[in-house]
């Protein structure tokens, strides 16, 4: 969902993406399994998952600051890891509203043969970042960012509620949805 005219031009370069965090456990398959079969995959491998979040990884290796906000689980070893992950790779979490929680887990299939990408996700205990707890962080001070990009997850009155809020501390009507 793009909000037209509700960017921060007169921030400071930063952008910040707002969204899920999960894991993303990687199975690459030379071509899709049969159902109720056993299949050897060619590669596995885990990755930080989730639109906001990959957005992030990508502005950051183009020399974008970039700041991620959601909800950050704090338990099991998923966790620690995507912690550590976004730390590696300069990605500020500074914002994000931190929970004693499991992070939510994305199995994914990649078929080599059909070019296909198959996703299984499971939330867990991971709940979605509320308006309210994104309101309590900015009260509608939005001026370090230039730009804000919101992931479209499941809580959309909540995200709706956010993308509002950035486009009225700018003083800007907001947009039909």
């Amino acid at each position: 969902m793009i909000r037209e005219g509700c960017t921060a031009s007169q921030g400071n370069g930063k952008v910040m993406c707002v969204g899920l965090a999960c894991i993303d456990l990687v199975n690459v398959v030379a071509s899709f399994p049969q159902e109720d079969s056993d299949k050897r995959g060619e590669r596995y491998y885990w990755q930080r998952g989730g639109n906001a979040n990959n957005d992030c990884t990508v502005l950051t290796k183009l020399s974008m600051p970039c700041d991620f906000m959601g909800v950050l689980g704090t338990r099991g070893a998923e966790a620690r890891w995507i912690a550590e992950d976004f730390e590696k790779y300069g990605i500020s979490t500074d914002h994000c509203v931190r929970k004693d929680v499991q992070c939510s887990i994305a199995t994914i299939i990649l078929s080599i043969e059909g070019g296909t990408r198959t996703i299984v996700f499971y939330p867990r205990d991971q709940p979605q970042l509320t308006f309210e707890e994104f309101n309590k962080e900015f009260n509608g001070d939005f001026s370090s960012y230039s730009w804000i990009h919101f992931e479209l997850t499941s809580n959309v009155s909540d995200v709706c509620s956010m993308m509002d809020s950035v486009c009225a501390s700018k003083g800007r009507q907001n947009p039909e949805y």
